[in-house]
């Protein structure tokens, strides 16, 4: 049978023997732009660094997706390029044809390391697309498989996209395009039970329509459940958001939703256990899945240690101790995918 890619996104610091033990076989690893003036030019420490992790996964016996260049954040506040001057201005003709330079290099320099690429990451989104309208975004990620394809034909490639409006706009441009072809999954982020309402059963009918629209087998590029934080009240919610909020939870340290008895670690483990109930029960349709995240986080985007945003997500603690999560992801992994 096809292997059923298991993955994690993990920092650098990571227990490597830790996350073999529970069945991790993939790490997504993000890359900056590999050059500081020029496509072959001078290149930047920071991508001399994530090409060094890379290698530093491999020597551990990890596979590794990339993540293409984000084209800037914009979380915590407004949204800042990520890009050199030299590529263009964003979302301009000149910036494309060195996004796509840039892919192709990427794809040949990594090509024995990295086998499979996300395109930037989640381009729905505001936070990350920035001035890229959704048209715009689509072209992008052509622009960028094409890149891809160019530098290492053998790459798998694709982009992520979570379960709102604007998703589902960029599903019907991207796979109602000829050039669909060059996509060889559609992405899949999501977070039902914590970002958006539902639990691990929503899995099932989401995978089942994302198949239908696109044709196209999935690849479950984000998917988590947090260990801890409150729930919104209703007037909390009724309340809009501040200029510099992130998340609406940024701003009262409360999710808007919860799965069974809430954000716990128990509730984290049987999040974890079902979700991959669903895994196994759809794995004709699904690629694999990567797991948001190994380890918790000392600060959330918007700044705060005391904010759940994006602190307590992990299935190991902060010193690294694992949490019943690690655990429950060990076992449903020998189960379903050993």
């Amino acid at each position: 049978m096809e292997e059923f890619l298991i993955g994690m996104s993990a920092g650098p610091q990571a227990d490597a023997e830790l996350m073999r033990q529970a069945g991790v076989r993939w790490v997504r690893q993000g890359f900056p732009f590999p050059f500081a003036d020029r496509v072959g030019g001078q290149m930047t420490e920071t991508y001399l660094k994530a090409k060094e992790a890379v290698r530093r996964w491999r020597a551990e016996g990890f596979r590794v997706m990339g993540i293409s260049p984000l084209p800037g954040f914009g979380g915590g506040g407004a949204w800042r390029s990520r890009a050199p001057a030299w590529m263009g201005e964003i979302p301009s003709d000149e910036f494309f044809e060195a996004y796509r330079a840039t892919c192709a290099f990427l794809a040949s320099d990594l090509a024995d390391d990295v086998s499979l690429w996300q395109i930037c990451n989640e381009l729905y989104s505001r936070v990350f697309a920035g001035p890229l309208s959704l048209p715009r975004a689509c072209e992008l990620v052509f622009e960028a498989a094409a890149g891809l394809k160019e530098g290492n034909p053998s790459c798998l490639v694709g982009t992520n996209m979570g379960g709102i409006n604007q998703a589902y706009y960029m599903l019907g441009r991207l796979y109602g395009d000829a050039r669909r072809e060059m996509l060889d999954y559609c992405g899949v982020d999501q977070y039902f039970g914590t970002w958006r309402g539902g639990g691990p059963e929503t899995w099932d009918g989401l995978i089942e329509e994302w198949s239908e629209i696109t044709g196209s087998r999935l690849l479950i590029n984000e998917w988590g459940y947090a260990s801890e934080g409150g729930l919104l009240t209703e007037e909390e919610r009724r309340q809009s958001w501040n200029p510099g909020d992130f998340y609406v939870c940024c701003r009262f340290h409360k999710f808007g939703h919860a799965w069974g008895a809430g954000h716990t670690p128990e509730v984290q483990a049987e999040y974890i256990r079902e979700t991959f109930k669903v895994f196994h029960r759809r794995r004709d349709k699904l690629l694999g899945c990567f797991f948001y995240r190994w380890e918790d986080q000392e600060k959330c985007w918007c700044g705060r240690s005391d904010c759940p945003g994006e602190t307590r997500w992990g299935i190991v603690d902060l010193s690294g101790r694992p949490k019943p999560g690690y655990y429950a992801f060990q076992e449903a992994v020998a189960q379903y995918f050993g």
